[in-house]
């Protein structure tokens, strides 16, 4: 009960201040082994968590090694789009094109308009609890 009065009660601008900004360069992500971000939580898509940050800057999580795996849908039930979440994250890859470049990236002036970046989730907590305790 409490949790649908905080959706109703906090849309998602309410959120916007929780948000961390992502600086998108590949070389800073491999440098670092583990990134702690707050990220909205947008939608489940194909394989992929989406979560976006302060600009509205996509990342993929993946939540299951191909369509068929069903092992971890309990992960993906653990999300609720529009609210925020504390992320820890390593960096995998870029998906362009629906293929995953872990080192060889193209040079392709599309790249850098189109590239998503792929993290894979370590762990996370829902900052829903912050929001309420003012």
């Amino acid at each position: 009960m409490v949790f649908f009065a905080v959706i109703f009660l906090f849309p998602n601008y309410a959120f916007e201040a929780y948000l961390d900004e992502i600086s998108f360069d590949v070389g800073s992500f491999r440098n670092q082994s583990v990134i702690k971000v707050n990220l909205l939580f947008s939608r489940v898509e194909d394989i992929y968590l989406v979560f976006y940050d302060k600009k509205r800057k996509e990342i993929y999580v993946p939540y299951k090694r191909d369509r068929f795996d069903e092992r971890n849908e309990a992960l993906k039930n653990a999300f609720v789009p529009g609210l925020p979440y504390q992320l820890s994250l390593t960096f995998k890859g870029i998906l362009f094109q629906n293929q995953l470049f872990l080192e060889n990236l193209p040079e392709d002036p599309e790249f850098r308009r189109s590239a998503i970046f792929v993290f894979t989730l370590l762990e996370y907590r829902s900052l829903v609890l912050d929001a309420l305790v003012f």
